[in-house]
């Protein structure tokens, strides 16, 4: 847990919006989250999700068979070229 969010989302202990958890753990935009979770790829602690429902902390979120966390955020690393302009890399972190 050594990202910063994870921890506020943990010491919080109050419920995230669960298109909010998978857009800020990488996984889709908030939009995209909810058309996930209304097609039923998306479930909590074992149950199929439904739109609008909150998380708490210690709840497993799934996508598909892949469990989510926001330990799996991408990180946005700025690369600067010798003479080209600046690129943006993802990495997994």
């Amino acid at each position: 847990m050594s990202n910063k969010i994870e921890q506020e989302f943990q010491q919080k202990k109050e419920p995230v919006r669960l298109n909010k958890y998978l857009s800020e753990a990488g996984v889709c935009s908030r939009r995209e989250a909810d058309r996930l979770i209304q097609s039923g790829r998306v479930s909590v602690d074992g149950k199929r999700a439904e739109t609008g429902m909150r998380i708490l902390p210690g709840q497993v979120v799934r996508v598909g068979k892949k469990v989510v966390s926001r330990q799996d955020e991408m990180i946005v690393r700025a690369v600067s070229g010798l003479s080209g302009p600046r690129h943006l890399h993802r990495t997994a972190g």
